[in-house]
């Protein structure tokens, strides 16, 4: 009777009992105690079935793991993939059969869009990810407005803020897309996704409610809008997206919208207030270095549209 190739390469959900130990390879290098969080928090996640664990998937030979990848559907039809890791000795190959057995479980989720955000990139995973069908997306700044650059008082302005309203959803709607027009944050996705789609990442993102999110209106006429999330167990709130119609700008309302987004985080009881900007666009900032905010870390990203 004929023994099993050994050598034999399998594609497999990770078995239960082995989450950690693959997690531990998924995130083999990044520094001790960040791995250490992930670990644990994702381990609790996918042991208690809160977080699918199909999306923990590991190349094995005779057994023995070689390879593991992890990717996370989220809301909007996207989902975000943490590039596969290899046992050492283990061709590049198998990370690349990795990649394309984890897209095509996404795709059968329904996900359109998977994108990896990347801390550092070297010419091995930029080489694997483009192989896969990943395109360089931008290079994410994240920045940060601590309490000292927060407005004292209630802003004042020419701007209104009206909250959003779930009963009235084409109004926020309506005006989200409209600021997407000749945007110059990441400006490669125009087109690859819904407004809907784009809308409930937007909701997905920290603690969501109706009144941290805003229309702008100035003159009775709704210009741009304002997202605001909190995290609570980072004591931060984060600006998730903030923009103009076209002929709105230039007037210097954008400054303005931030400030307000400043002094309801002061308001709510936070020292800190995020955003992520794509790195090309300059005049976005420029507008957040003059109100206060300074960079902290930045991301790769890399995007692959799964389906149309």
């Amino acid at each position: 009777m004929s023994r099993p190739d050994e050598h034999a390469l399998t594609i497999r959900v990770v078995p239960r009992g082995q989450v950690a130990d693959a997690l531990r390879l998924v995130y083999c290098r990044m520094e001790g105690e960040q791995a250490a969080h992930y670990v644990e928090t994702l381990t609790r996640g996918i042991d208690s079935g809160e977080i699918p664990g199909a999306g923990l998937r590991e190349a094995a030979r005779g057994g023995h793991r070689v390879g593991a990848v992890l990717s996370q559907v989220q809301p909007g039809r996207t989902a975000v993939i943490w590039p596969p890791q290899l046992a050492a000795g283990e061709p590049i190959e198998t990370a690349g059969l990795l990649l394309a057995d984890t897209c095509a479980w996404l795709a059968g989720q329904g996900v359109q869009l998977a994108h990896a955000l990347l801390e550092k990139v070297d010419r091995s995973i930029d080489g694997l990810l483009r192989k896969a069908g990943f395109t360089p997306l931008a290079t994410l700044l994240y920045l940060v407005s601590t309490e000292a650059d927060f407005p004292p008082l209630r802003p004042q302005g020419t701007l209104e803020f009206d909250p959003y309203d779930p009963g009235d959803h084409h109004r926020m709607l309506r005006t989200v897309q409209a600021t997407y027009e000749n945007s110059l944050d990441c400006p490669a996705l125009d087109g690859l996704r819904t407004m809907e789609d784009i809308l409930a990442g937007y909701r997905a993102t920290g603690s969501f409610r109706p009144e941290r999110w805003l229309v702008v209106r100035q003159g009775g006429q709704d210009v741009g809008c304002l997202l605001l999330a909190d995290h609570p167990q980072d004591q931060h709130w984060e600006l998730v997206y903030m923009g103009l119609v076209p002929s709105a700008r230039g007037r210097g309302w954008g400054r303005e919208i931030v400030r307000y987004g400043q002094w309801l985080t002061g308001q709510a009881g936070r020292p800190r207030l995020v955003v992520a900007v794509d790195a090309a666009n300059r005049p976005a900032l420029d507008m957040y270095a003059v109100e206060g905010f300074r960079a902290w870390d930045r991301r790769r990203v890399y995007v692959k549209v799964l389906m149309a």
